[in-house]
């Protein structure tokens, strides 16, 4: 089995702080694992929220592995007006292929109108996207629905108050990671509004970079074709699924022809598994081509408003 590198990232607090070869970041101690080379994480120097160190608030307590997790201020509930980041980057090896998993555990005691997401970003940090909404992330899960909203800004966060420990998968395909000119890197953001509450904030416990073969969802097929297109006919999306392949396996171009056989939509280089919005286009008949490195289909599909 190959292994998953995770590039040197330098913790900036007041001091800067490596954490060693771990198979997972319990902010403990750990043991080297072959899947990961180092894991070190960036605080964002502009904020003081998130830290490392034992959980001593009145919801959030304790560390999941003891005595260590890194949350949203370890002994006062967060401040007001507040932005707060951390960040994860990893440089992957070319040579697996399967599914990566980026998972931790966490609980959450959160006001209403604040929020915790998880972005990321394959360019540098120039561009990032939100984890909830995006069609490349492959699998995205673990939480309970009650504990996710919408700020006003109309960001989608992790929210309210979970009481129990969730483990969180984030999910890519690695064949498309592998295609990347740049490295992975995941973004962990804390929001609070202009009201100061007495909430306690985020805990996260056990960030663990995981590649896998049998993915932990269900996934029988959707059909026994190459490519399965779901739901047909489509009003907000197109989910668009390859048969899996346990070798190099990309969509190397998706488009969908109108009736007049206009291009109204167009990707290059895309997961095996990856949705497109179509809420914008109006109803009809359309063709969507979907070429991979290693076949070639076209499909009809009806979009009805």
């Amino acid at each position: 089995m190959r292994k998953l590198v995770l590039l040197s990232v330098i913790l900036f607090l007041s001091n800067s702080y490596t954490f060693g070869q771990f198979y997972a970041e319990d902010f403990d101690n750990g043991e080297p694992d072959p899947w990961i080379d180092t894991l070190i994480i960036t605080i964002d120097s502009s904020s003081t929220l998130w830290q490392i160190g034992i959980p001593q608030k009145e919801f959030l307590d304790e560390a999941f592995s003891f005595p260590n997790a890194i949350i949203t201020d370890t002994v006062s509930p967060y401040p007001a007006s507040d932005t707060a980041i951390f960040t994860l980057k990893a440089a992957l090896n070319d040579d697996y292929y399967g599914i990566v998993a980026i998972k931790w555990v966490q609980k959450l005691d959160i006001d209403s109108l604040d929020g915790g997401t998880v972005d990321f970003s394959i360019d540098g940090g120039e561009t990032w996207e939100n984890a909830f909404v995006s069609p490349y992330v492959y699998n995205w899960y673990g939480w309970d629905n009650h504990n996710i909203d919408t700020l006003a800004n109309e960001t989608i966060v992790f929210s309210k108050r979970d009481s129990l420990w969730r483990e969180i998968w984030f999910c890519f395909d690695y064949s498309w990671l592998s295609t990347l000119d740049d490295s992975l890197q995941v973004r962990y953001s804390f929001f609070s509004d202009s009201i100061q509450g007495s909430s306690d904030g985020w805990v996260i416990d056990n960030i663990m970079i995981e590649p896998t073969w049998v993915h932990t969802v269900g996934e029988a097929p959707k059909s026994n074709s190459y490519v399965s297109l779901y739901p047909n006919p489509a009003t907000e999306r197109i989910n668009i699924e390859l048969k899996k392949s346990d070798e190099f396996h990309i969509i190397k171009e998706l488009k969908i022809y109108s009736e007049s056989g206009q291009i109204v939509k167009s990707f290059e280089t895309i997961p095996t598994k990856f949705f497109v919005d179509v809420s914008d286009l109006p109803s009809g008949v359309y063709e969507v081509l979907v070429r991979s490195n290693l076949k070639t289909e076209v499909h009809k599909v009806i979009v009805s408003k």
